[in-house]
């Protein structure tokens, strides 16, 4: 990459991609931006985690045992997923609101799988309680 930052003068330095902003203007690819900027590596990395949590998202919808916290999940993948289209045509985590909204919609991804955890270990213990009363009746 050329450095965080070093994209415009970058691309204005050569003759043609100076021509192609002034006919085009800027088109605001974060992926591009990304690789000129810290290199596929750094591209890599930011969609690790963008595509993570949408997996993470996607997967704890189909597997929640909570109604509430499988509605939010699915939401949420809905999220995640409108982050990576955005990405083509702007640069949705490189401005605060965004950004800061992407960190908290996680939190909130770990939170729902916290409770969807501690959903399914109420059920069981209820579950086990309920086994343990019917043991201890008398047959009739």
């Amino acid at each position: 990459g050329s450095g965080a930052g070093a994209l415009i003068s970058r691309i204005t330095a050569d003759p043609q991609s100076a021509r192609v902003q002034r006919e085009l203007l800027w088109a605001d690819n974060y992926f591009a931006d990304m690789i000129a900027e810290t290199g596929v590596p750094g591209l890599l990395m930011m969609l690790i985690i963008v595509v993570g949590m949408l997996a993470g998202a996607v997967r704890l919808a189909r597997a929640a045992t909570e109604p509430v916290v499988a509605t939010a999940a699915a939401g949420l993948a809905g999220v995640f997923f409108a982050y990576l289209v955005l990405s083509w045509g702007s640069q949705p985590l490189m401005g605060n609101p965004t950004l800061a909204a992407f960190w908290a919609y996680a939190g909130v991804l770990a939170v729902l799988r916290r409770l969807d955890e501690a959903g399914a270990d109420e059920d069981a213990a209820t579950a086990s309680r309920a086994h343990d009363s019917h043991a201890q009746q008398p047959a009739v």
